[in-house]
């Protein structure tokens, strides 16, 4: 049963990153430019993209330990 919650974080780390990467992909496509006195205007997709990535990461970090924990008992 505890070993599904662990994989559940895998998948939902497999996810975030993917997102992320989804959401860049999308923000250096389409949204982001420089106007006339080179101003940078983006869109919300590179923090929501960097902020899932970092998400991402954070749960990959959590099933690690999780498994490495398991592994020393």
């Amino acid at each position: 049963m505890k070993n599904q919650y662990i994989f559940k974080v895998l998948y939902a780390g497999v996810f975030l990153i993917a997102v992320g990467a989804l959401f860049l992909f999308l923000e250096n496509m389409f949204y982001q430019y420089l106007d006339d006195d080179d101003f940078l205007h983006e869109s919300l997709f590179m923090p929501l993209g960097a902020f899932s990535i970092i998400l991402g990461l954070v749960c990959f970090l959590i099933f690690i330990i999780i498994k490495v924990r398991s592994y020393l008992k």
